[in-house]
């Protein structure tokens, strides 16, 4: 399964993975920044208040109304919307924001050259007792490749296969492309 992604002019967010491109040149914006992006991408031509981007964004995290301008800001010059009239991202006077950009829904491609999900996972015969790691690694990338973000830690004693274990993880899934 491939998460959504929206394009508009000549660049392309993931909101799903945070990730943003101009063509095929990752832009690193912060996080906050990032979110007040997604959050008007999914809502072109929209008035978007300062009041809704701050409940969308931050929450119940009390801060005030200058953040939304400073990232607004931010987003302009990592987009080189800095220019008179805006094309991208317009201010409304007094009222909040409005994304002009026409935006396009696209799909994500799916993790190169690894299988998605792998059917089942198996130790190789070099790796002892690693079948319950093996699944949980499994299980794990089933759920990546339906669009859910994952965190895996291995951990062990130092020589005891962590590295091992992934390699050959990683190496099964690829025999199994």
């Amino acid at each position: 399964m491939t998460a959504p992604q929206w394009s508009f002019e000549h660049f392309c967010i993931d909101p799903t993975n945070a990730r943003l491109w101009q063509g095929t040149e990752p832009l690193v914006v912060p996080p906050k920044a990032f979110d007040v992006l997604a959050y008007l991408v999914t809502h072109p031509d929209c008035l978007v208040t300062k009041g809704g981007l701050l409940d969308a964004v931050w929450g119940q995290t009390a801060v005030s109304d200058a953040v939304v301008r400073v990232a607004v800001g931010t987003l302009r010059k990592a987009l080189g919307d800095t220019g008179h009239p805006p094309r991208i991202i317009v201010t409304v006077p007094r009222r909040g924001y409005r994304f002009l950009a026409p935006v396009t829904l696209v799909r994500a491609p799916t993790v190169a050259s690894l299988p998605c999900p792998p059917s089942r996972v198996t130790s190789p015969p070099l790796l002892v007792a690693r079948e319950e790691v093996f699944q949980r690694l499994g299980t794990a990338w089933a759920q990546v490749c339906q669009g859910q973000r994952q965190v895996i830690g291995i951990t062990g004693e130092a020589g005891i296969g962590k590295t091992a274990v992934v390699d050959a993880f990683l190496a099964q899934l690829r025999t199994e492309a």
